[in-house]
């Protein structure tokens, strides 16, 4: 045998899959879903028997906890804790940590309540229209009693 017959050999040996045509398609929705490589998405699906819903679940998990590591000081299973604590969310997780609170905004509940808010915002939105209409015009008289009695003086 030669150098090339040897070749030849080794690429028909690697394209070549002990898996099945489904298990590929498996391994390949894994990988996609989860970042891994096709060793690590076989090797858990090893592990877990064929459970891709539960590698993609696990590989999505530490994914998160490696976010909450990398942005906090917390270690993996303060990490875990603070997760299940905030329900998987890791924003939260990190403004918890950073001392950030939620501000909660409360919406009006029946139609009455929300037509008289409506008023109430525009109501205020003119008020403060009407506040700075009268703060410009008593800023320009200023300006215009200022020149009226600069040129009276210069006269």
């Amino acid at each position: 045998m030669n150098i090339v017959e040897d070749a030849s050999n080794i690429k028909q040996n690697q394209s070549e899959s002990i898996y099945s045509e489904q298990h590929e398609k498996i391994i390949k929705y894994v990988c996609s879903n989860t970042n891994l490589t096709r060793e690590q998405a076989i090797n858990g699906l090893h592990n877990f028997n064929g459970d891709y819903k539960k590698v993609i679940n696990i590989a999505t998990v530490n994914h998160l906890v490696d976010i909450v590591m990398r942005q906090t000081t917390y270690n993996r299973e303060e990490a875990i804790e603070e997760l299940k604590k905030f329900n998987g969310e890791p924003v939260d997780v990190i403004r918890n940590f950073m001392g950030i609170k939620k501000k909660k905004e409360s919406k009006p509940n029946t139609t009455n309540q929300m037509i008289f808010h409506e008023i109430r915002n525009f109501m205020d939105d003119v008020n403060k229209g009407y506040t700075e209409r009268k703060k410009r015009s008593e800023r320009i008289n200023e300006i215009r009693q200022k020149i009226m009695n600069d040129n009276s003086n210069n006269s």
